[in-house]
């Protein structure tokens, strides 16, 4: 009998963040978002990335995700059916119009669920958002340079 262990909720919302902050990464950023005037798509990222995370995290059957998201069972289904290589495709084309036409085009498809299907999948086989990684890193930076003049303000300090 195998025992899974019980995920809290703070875990689960961490890894829908992960997935939300990776997603961005696969679309381009959030200038890139800009760019394809979809910055309105970010609410229906994070809804995405909770749906993947709870059905392949916690086996949540489409009625409780919808539940707990707050939206239709028939959305739900079509964030965890969207096709993340057509969503990958339909982008890349994309991209190819812009820099042939000059121009910026919005895109029309909605693909929140294929990317965050795509994001989650990439999460699991350690591969990180750039923008997380570089938060996590500035901040670290920061947070040791404290430390560090800290440390070196108490050695310079007579001992009695």
């Amino acid at each position: 009998m195998i025992v899974e262990p019980i995920r809290k909720d703070d875990d689960i919302e961490l890894l829908a963040g992960r997935v939300f902050l990776k997603s961005i990464d696969l679309l381009g950023g959030l200038h890139k978002l800009a760019e394809y005037r979809a910055l309105t798509w970010l609410p229906s990222l994070a809804r995405a990335s909770f749906a993947v995370v709870l059905r392949e995290e916690l086996m949540k059957t489409e009625d409780e995700i919808a539940r707990f998201l707050g939206l239709t069972r028939n959305t739900v289904r079509n964030i965890l059916r969207a096709d993340a290589e057509l969503a990958m495709k339909r982008l890349q084309e994309m991209e190819e119009e812009m820099s042939q036409e000059g121009e910026k085009k919005e895109l029309k498809v909605h693909i929140a669920g294929a990317f965050a299907k795509l994001a989650f999948k990439e999460i699991k086989e350690g591969k990180e958002a750039v923008l997380l990684k570089k938060f996590v890193g500035q901040t670290l930076k920061q947070f040791v340079g404290e430390l560090l003049k800290q440390y070196a303000g108490e050695s310079e300090q007579p001992s009695e």
